[in-house]
């Protein structure tokens, strides 16, 4: 996100016109996307304050709770998470300030809440309402309030209509409005603070004269609740009249847990002076890295063996989890542009993969043949990877799944370059006979092996369509490429071969199928099938003439 500061012309407090103050640009800042603590104008100053040593880096106080809010159980299929805080004799009669407080919610919102789905922030006039307060779900119906700036109450379905036409607010209905119920908030005399994550009741509206602010925040995850809470908190108890204390509140779950909001958690991140040095290509003592890490708001300090940094992180500085974010910061305050240029100690020598150099002799060896090569999706639907192709779902292999996926098309990743092809080939069913194509690329397959619980493999498909099979046609292209790659057909031990063996795969016919086995080093493989599609199938894609597949695993060849 780009800040762009102005310089306002505007009347002072004294009542006199600053004639230096102009609406002149004077400089873009570049906030990155997880210092949240850089959203608004007021911790940009506090930043750069600290940066030039002007203040020292702020300690935030909490003070013990004199609210609770109480969660009811149904809302743990809505919006299950809520924490608060109380910002008490705040000052925001500046319009400055009032302003940035507002913006910084919208910032929030935009940012770290993903528009508003995770969490959503609430702020209320604490003295137009009486606590405790309740969190609780309900049907619409039964919900009934005077919306912000309005003047009508409305129910839950009301509310909904009035809203759908809204620039602001209605991009957000769709996050609750098929449930059954909604999320509301309650004071104690059964006033409606909010209904989030979508608007905030009209009675508790927060005004330039109000003096402590309640802050509420909605979510479905507890992390970015708590970040949203801490960053807005901190950001503007600046302005209490005991400067950066805030009050917390008391969250009582459906359990009659307690917990106490916002929590500032003494986070130590740990990193050797040696690692903080060679990540950035300098060599400065430990006095000079504790010193740039105070200047971005980090205390920090020397171990006992003089080899460690450990730096306490603050609560506004949640993007710091890992020693490589402590070398990010040295290197910021250190200045980039001050970093020595040198050549690399490690001299790397680029090189193309080995399966993409197999893969382009494939497809070059299968080119010659004459088929044409083709690029298809690689997600298709759970439709068109079993049921198309006559595989039954509950016995063959599992997929990939997406779990939300954009369309019915898209719903898992291909384990097969089959059906992607003959799509294409029912999209060009008026072109002339034979259809020769090809594809080379990747499939997934789940291998619990791995850390994804899935890997990649490199595959070929070929088909050939005409109004006769020919599976003469598909087996010569066998033939031709894998004696390209050094394999004989029945050869002897001691060479590379293949055969092909009878096969039950369903999707080609009974009889005209096979299965390809490789032996290398003594050692059987299946690498791949070959045959005449069904006529099921070839109807299934629609398809007007008889096709032949062949369909082989370029990673064995790879890998041999």
């Amino acid at each position: 996100m780009i800040l762009c500061l102005k310089e306002r012309k505007k009347k002072r407090q004294t009542g006199i016109d600053d004639p230096n103050l102009s609406d002149e640009l004077l400089l873009k800042i570049d906030v990155p996307a997880n210092r949240y603590d850089l959203l608004c104008e007021e911790g940009i100053a506090r930043a750069l304050k600290v940066f030039l040593g002007q203040i020292e880096i702020p300690e935030y106080k909490l003070n013990p709770p004199r609210h609770k809010i109480i969660v009811e159980d149904s809302v743990e299929d809505v919006r299950p998470v809520v924490v608060c805080a109380i910002l008490r004799n705040i000052d925001l009669s500046d319009r400055d300030v009032y302003n940035n407080f507002i913006t910084l919610q919208t910032k929030l919102h935009l940012t770290v809440c993903r528009r508003r789905t995770l969490a959503s922030i609430g702020t209320h006039d604490l003295d137009t309402i009486k606590g405790p307060f309740y969190y609780r779900a309900l049907p619409p119906e039964s919900i009934n309030f005077v919306p912000l700036e309005r003047k009508k109450a409305v129910n839950g379905y009301e509310l909904m209509e009035l809203l759908k036409t809204d620039q602001h607010l209605g991009p957000y209905l769709h996050i609750i409005k098929d449930k059954p119920k909604y999320p509301v908030i309650y004071d104690s005399n059964n006033i409606v603070l909010s209904l989030p994550p979508i608007i905030n009741g009209d009675h508790s509206k927060i005004t330039p004269q109000t003096k402590n602010v309640f802050i509420e925040v909605t979510a479905t995850d507890l992390t970015k609740a708590n970040i949203a809470l801490n960053t807005i908190v901190t950001m503007f108890s600046e302005y209490c009249k005991d400067p950066f204390s805030i009050e917390q509140v008391s969250t009582v779950d459906s359990k009659g847990r307690v917990t106490n909001y916002p929590i500032f958690e003494k986070r130590i991140v740990e990193s050797e002076i040696e690692y903080i040095n060679r990540g950035i290509g300098i060599e400065i003592n430990p006095e000079e890295i504790i010193g740039l890490l105070r200047k971005m708001g980090i205390p920090s300090q020397l171990s006992k063996d003089k080899k460690t940094i450990t730096a306490h992180i603050t609560p506004t500085r949640t993007d710091i989890f890992h020693k490589c974010d402590l070398v990010e910061d040295v290197a910021i305050a250190y200045g980039f542009n001050n970093i020595p240029f040198r050549t690399p100690f490690v001299k790397c020598y680029g090189s193309q993969y080995q399966v993409n150099y197999i893969s382009d002799k494939v497809r070059s060896e299968v080119a010659r043949n004459g088929y044409t090569e083709l690029l298809t999706f690689s997600l298709l639907s759970k439709n068109e990877n079993y049921t198309l192709l006559n595989q039954d779902i509950e016995t063959s292999p599992p997929c990939v799944e997406v779990t939300n996926p954009a369309t019915p098309e898209f719903q898992v990743a291909r384990t097969s370059l089959l059906p992607g092809i003959l799509k294409t080939l029912e999209s060009n069913k008026d072109c002339h006979l034979p259809l020769k194509v090809f594809e080379v690329s990747d499939v997934v397959v789940i291998d619990n092996n791995t850390d994804t619980g899935s890997k990649n493999r490199r595959e070929l498909c070929a088909v050939y369509c005409n109004s006769q099979s020919q599976f003469e046609v598909i087996h010569a292209l066998l033939d031709k490429l894998l004696t390209a790659f050094n394999f004989k057909f029945k050869g002897s031990e001691n060479e590379k071969s293949y055969i092909i063996k009878h096969s039950d795969n369903p999707t080609f016919l009974e009889g005209r199928r096979g299965t390809i086995i490789a032996t290398v080093k003594g050692k059987s493989t299946e690498i791949g099938s070959i045959g005449v599609l069904h006529p099921q199938v070839v109807l299934n894609f629609n398809l007007l003439f008889a096709c032949s597949a062949l369909i082989l695993d370029v990673q064995y060849l790879v890998d041999n």
